[in-house]
């Protein structure tokens, strides 16, 4: 995910020097094919990866709260020990999620920058298809976990909110 977010870097730099260039026609075109495949690309990031992050959360879900339950009701250093190997589990999580939050950011500053490079000094024909890719890159793009949900830091944030009330519940019950 990080090399995608370095591609849209470039993206950015690229719509930042094209005024500057001599053949602005031929710049542009190409800045446009770009920004297409690489959203081309995202989608079928969330193809591939869809599935695989799909199951590291189910996994990671049921091991927090299967040893989270069993830390809060044993109380035993085993239980603590097997707890640490999921929140090990969760750094991975949130990395995985941290990623997928800066693609998405990356993908809509393309909107941003576009905008505040000079192409206003463009013709009307030149203008028109920058404004075209700003339109595009204000939706937010996101790569997505078998098409239901975003990977972004939200996700995370509800992952763990959901994971925590299950224990909160369980610990509940076990304790009255």
């Amino acid at each position: 995910m990080s090399q995608l977010r370095s591609l849209y870097m470039l993206l950015h730099e690229d719509f930042r020097e094209v005024i500057k260039s001599k053949d602005v026609d031929l710049q542009i075109k190409q800045i446009v094919r770009r920004h297409s495949a690489l959203s081309d690309l995202l989608i079928e990031m969330s193809d591939a990866f869809g599935a695989i992050f799909t199951i590291h959360v189910l996994f990671l879900s049921v091991t927090i709260c299967f040893y989270g339950i069993a830390a809060r009701i044993n109380a035993r250093l085993e239980d603590l020990n097997n707890f640490l190997i999921s929140v090990i589990t969760a750094v991975n999580i949130y990395n995985c999620c941290r990623h997928g939050q800066l693609v998405t950011d990356s993908a809509v500053d393309v909107a941003t920058v576009a905008y505040d490079s000079v192409w206003e000094d463009l013709s009307c024909k030149h203008m028109k298809i920058i404004l075209l890719a700003i339109l595009r890159s204000q939706q937010a793009s996101y790569i997505r976990s078998m098409k239901c949900s975003e990977i972004s830091l939200k996700t995370f944030i509800t992952i763990m909110n959901m994971t925590w009330s299950f224990i909160s519940l369980v610990t509940k019950l076990y304790q009255d």
